[in-house]
């Protein structure tokens, strides 16, 4: 594919992370979960997607306007020796990983590898968040310098900003384009994706939980008979569930506390290598969801892994709601008590 050809060859970093759907039966409850395919027709619509995001970025910068761009700054260069060192510990002779290009070459070493999800999952890690905003800092992952969302108005306000500045340029009149409007308007975009993200995050880690519950079921759909217990086997699939696991658990091997990130590098790896040995083997589940605990994969690009357990269960979305209805109740009352002392 020459368009995608000639983005890989430009810079642009791609990573390759599975990404897991949950299957519903016909009354809305989870039955399973699969890997969804990322076919030829997939690679074609995005590339196409990008080429159409990147020239409308180029033409409105060419009209020495401010615009909501999609910005994507350089990773931190702490990161990136924290995952130089991740990757060196993996048995992977690199350079330094300050080098888009070197982390291109890592990437594609370790394609068809076990250590290929460690590896991609360690330098998504290591990146910026993307965000929206007027500022001309270019996109880091794509290689882009101008770049902008532009596709998809029906689904994201950033994209419907765009589309609103074109169709006043080709009415011959010159958009409003006020930098700190456009970058306050960027932050509150920016924010709401986030959340977004996160809520879609929180509701795909409960359906895998779900899936993990249920006795006698695979993980893509398959049913083992042969069993009484209800442990889960994973057949490859890495599910978006979340939970801590003690160093006493980990018996297949040795695991030494070197320097604040070198034991997150090492169970990080063994997680990512071994899904199926650290996440679900050994672990008997039954109808009752225990105390929601959180490790951090991928820590070598974060913060040092500080394991910890949240005793009881977790607060339902009932109680979050009446706990913020009250908080509203109490300020409205201070409000009108102090109207009322006017």
């Amino acid at each position: 594919m020459i368009l995608r050809r000639r983005r890989l060859e430009g810079g642009a970093i791609e990573l390759t992370l599975p990404e897991i759907k949950i299957d519903l039966d016909k009354k809305g409850r989870v039955s399973g979960a699969h890997v969804a395919q990322n076919t030829v027709s997939h690679q074609i619509i995005e590339e196409f997607m990008l080429a159409a995001n990147e020239a409308v970025a180029e033409h409105l910068n060419g009209q020495r306007l401010n615009f909501l761009r999609r910005v994507h700054e350089p990773p931190d260069p702490r990161k990136l020796h924290a995952l130089t060192e991740f990757v060196r510990e993996l048995g992977i002779e690199c350079e330094s990983l300050q080098s888009r290009f070197e982390i291109k070459r890592v990437v594609e070493l370790v394609k068809g590898q076990p250590r290929e999800h460690a590896v991609h999952y360690a330098v998504l890690r290591s990146m910026q968040k993307a965000v929206y905003g007027p500022q001309e800092e270019g996109h880091y992952a794509l290689h882009s310098k101008h770049y902008c969302h532009f596709t998809s108005p029906i689904r994201r306000y950033p994209d419907l900003v765009v589309h609103r500045m074109l169709d006043s340029l080709a009415r011959g009149t010159r958009p409003p384009d006020d930098f700190d409007y456009l970058a306050v308007l960027g932050q509150h975009c920016s924010e709401r994706e986030q959340r977004a993200e996160a809520a879609e995050r929180e509701l795909d880690q409960g359906q895998a939980a779900d899936v993990l519950e249920q006795p006698h079921r695979r993980v893509d759909g398959s049913r083992d008979h042969g069993r009484r217990g209800v442990r889960p086997v994973c057949s490859g699939i890495e599910l978006p569930a979340e939970g801590m696991i003690r160093i006493d658990a980990l018996s297949d091997d040795f695991y030494r506390y070197d320097r604040p990130d070198a034991f997150s590098d090492r169970l990080s790896a063994r997680q990512q290598l071994s899904a199926s040995a650290t996440s679900c083997k050994s672990r008997s589940l039954t109808g009752h969801r225990p105390p929601r605990t959180r490790f951090p994969l991928g820590a070598a690009a974060g913060p040092p892994f500080r394991p910890r357990e949240i005793d009881g269960p977790a607060t339902t979305g009932e109680e979050r709601r009446a706990k913020k209805k009250t908080a509203l109740k109490r300020q409205a009352t201070k409000r009108t008590a102090k109207r009322r002392g006017r």
